[in-house]
């Protein structure tokens, strides 16, 4: 991933401006279909050379936010589009199951609040966009949910870039440790919901028992 991170970077910065910032909304649009594409990154990239004055930072920001969200609004008409069938046809192999339906347990409690937070919930952006296609949610409160928290995180990353200069690849370190709180902190919820619901099922077994 390093790699290709780097290629990428190496390969932007022998463009001209327009390209670079048509790259910027490609990788913002692309890695809500290919998570892997180290979108955010880039972004922080972008950032940085805003600070240098080889970019706008006011054009990198929107453009990176309204590429994220294009980008999650079309795996959400994929979900719109394929339904339940995404759960069940073993042809879609490519979408993580597993996790499209503990989104839609996520989505059935927190509704679109999960929206509001999904470009801050790394890796499982196109999860979120699945899971609410499939629940076919409101497209118009979906762009705007989903428009808030692409600028929210934009900003951000392009701030961030901005601010660091030269130093902007240090995001990275602080990116991948932010992803694996993430992780860690979604492994607890998912645990603190298993044990209340066992702790539910108990109690109302033991409710039935009483009443017989």
């Amino acid at each position: 991933m390093e790699d290709v991170l780097t290629n990428i970077i190496g390969w932007l910065e022998a463009q001209p401006d327009w390209a670079v910032y048509a790259g910027l909304f490609a990788v913002s649009y692309i890695e809500n279909i290919l998570p892997p594409i180290p979108g955010d990154l880039l972004i922080v990239f972008g950032g940085y050379l805003a600070a240098t004055g080889s970019l706008s930072v006011v054009i990198v920001t929107v453009l990176a936010a309204v590429g994220g969200t294009l980008g999650f609004m079309t795996m959400y008409e994929v979900g719109k589009k394929l339904g339940s069938r995404i759960l069940e046809e073993r042809r879609y192999r490519w979408i993580p199951v597993r996790r499209v339906r503990r989104a839609m347990k996520w989505f059935s409690r927190y509704g679109f609040r999960l929206v509001l937070a999904n470009r801050f919930l790394s890796g499982l952006r196109s999860v979120i966009s699945l899971t609410v296609g499939i629940a076919r949610t409101a497209p118009l409160q979906t762009w705007v949910y989903s428009a808030i928290s692409s600028f929210a995180w934009v900003i951000l990353l392009v701030v961030s870039g901005y601010k660091l200069g030269e130093n902007w690849e240090t995001v990275r370190e602080y990116l991948s440790r932010y992803g694996q709180l993430t992780g860690v902190l979604i492994v607890i919820f998912i645990i603190v919901q298993v044990i209340r619901y066992s702790i539910s099922v108990k109690n109302q077994g033991t409710d039935d028992g009483g009443d017989g």
